[in-house]
């Protein structure tokens, strides 16, 4: 019971995270953050939770992993951001990984 609740918590902060990078890729659409450590954090982040979602997907034999497709083009959005190529339709993506950090976390809470 206790690694159930344990791993339940872990998803809502994992759900949490995702709709902090929504956020900090908005703000890089609308100001210029380019440089800032953030990005690069929050990329990095999103990179690594991305490639582990593929990879212990691949090897339940999930190969249509969408939410981990969501996670790499966003951090590789936020790496370009911080390299100062921020585009406009950046926001929509920014608004499905917010969607997609609220949709886990919630899932977190109520399985």
């Amino acid at each position: 019971m206790l690694l159930y609740v344990m791993v339940m918590s872990f998803l809502l902060y994992l759900g949490l995270a995702d709709a902090a990078a929504g956020i900090v890729l908005y703000i890089s659409v609308s100001s210029k953050l380019s440089g800032s450590l953030w990005l690069l954090a929050f990329s990095a982040f999103l990179f690594a939770k991305a490639f582990m979602s593929l990879v212990s997907g691949f090897a339940a034999g999930h190969f249509r992993n969408i939410m981990g497709a969501i996670d790499i083009i966003s951090a590789a959005m936020l790496l370009a951001s911080f390299f100062g190529a921020a585009y406009g339709f950046y926001a929509y993506m920014a608004l499905l990984l917010f969607l997609k950090g609220i949709y886990s976390s919630v899932m977190g809470i109520i399985r």
